[in-house]
């Protein structure tokens, strides 16, 4: 499918995201919650596509998913005031909706003490203001009690923009066609008819 068209479907968007992830250099482990992350947050009708992309362009590419994989498997959330750097706090935040048991919401804080994300028991998230990324150590604390009100949970159709961002990404992960490949089998070979 051409990024520049509208009409991405979340299973496209998902297996980009997982193609993208190993070609940013992350194990498919980590690939494959990276789909299921991205298949979360669209449900959430949250921006997917621009926070994977935030996390693979940085510094340290796969960061915040690696974290947010490592939350998934049971990790305390603690580590997360531990941890300095760049994040996409978005991205760990279907990891911390599983984990809520005794609270039923929980905010995320980055370094400067500014409000990041808000995120419930529910699966409800909140995400606060433009920027997707913020610093760490990020601070994890007991949010008040009340749910926000339903969201609309639609698809955010991602940027064309992004798009191609995590196209680039995934064409890491493809071989080039040869002439030996084809001869081989691969693609329809030399004529139309093959």
């Amino acid at each position: 499918m051409d990024v520049s068209e509208p009409g991405w479907s979340v299973g496209e968007l998902t297996s980009l995201a997982a193609k993208a992830a190993v070609g940013a250099g992350l194990p498919w482990g980590i690939a494959e919650d990276a789909a299921n992350i991205a298949r979360q947050l669209c449900h959430w009708g949250l921006p997917a596509a621009e926070a994977i992309v935030a996390d693979l362009a940085s510094d340290e590419p796969g960061r915040t998913l690696t974290l947010a994989c490592a939350l998934s498997d049971g990790a305390s959330p603690d580590v997360l005031s531990s941890m300095t750097g760049a994040f996409v706090p978005l991205l760990i935040a279907p990891a911390l909706a599983r984990q809520l048991e005794d609270e039923n919401a929980v905010v995320i804080s980055d370094a400067a003490g500014t409000d990041r994300l808000h995120v419930w028991r529910s699966g409800a998230v909140h995400l606060s203001g433009p920027n997707l990324s913020a610093h760490g150590p990020l601070d994890l604390r007991s949010a008040a009690p009340g749910e926000p009100a339903a969201r609309l949970h639609r698809f955010p159709t991602p940027d064309p923009a992004t798009c191609k961002i995590l196209t680039g990404f995934a064409h890491r992960t493809y071989a080039p066609a040869t002439e030996q490949s084809r001869m081989a089998g691969a693609g329809a070979g030399l004529l139309d008819n093959d």
